[in-house]
């Protein structure tokens, strides 16, 4: 089991070392991170973009803690619906979408 706010790196819970794992916060980019700041006042509608993206990139680098390869499995809960709409976007691969219940 894991449970926590960054499984998105460091941390290989391959074969029975972890079969279920709760992200209880979406991984959304450091809001004071001046580069962010500079983009979104830039050009707001790019910034949002990037956002989501980097949103699904860190989502699915989550949701591979618990399956490390294609004869392994685990189920990912998620319980911030502020990824609804990244896990639905463009950004999010077909694979991860059909992996969605």
């Amino acid at each position: 089991v894991l449970v926590g706010p960054g499984l998105h790196e460091g941390i290989d819970a391959a074969g029975d070392a972890a079969r279920w794992q709760a992200v209880v916060k979406s991984p959304v980019p450091y809001m004071g991170d001046p580069r962010l700041k500079a983009l979104l006042e830039y050009n707001e509608g790019i910034g949002r973009r990037w956002m989501q993206w980097d949103t699904a990139k860190t989502l699915i680098q989550m949701f591979g803690r618990v399956v490390r390869s294609a004869e392994d499995y685990g189920v990912t809960y998620v319980y911030d619906s502020a990824v609804d709409d990244v896990l639905r976007g463009s950004f999010c691969p077909e694979y991860v979408k059909r992996a969605i219940w």
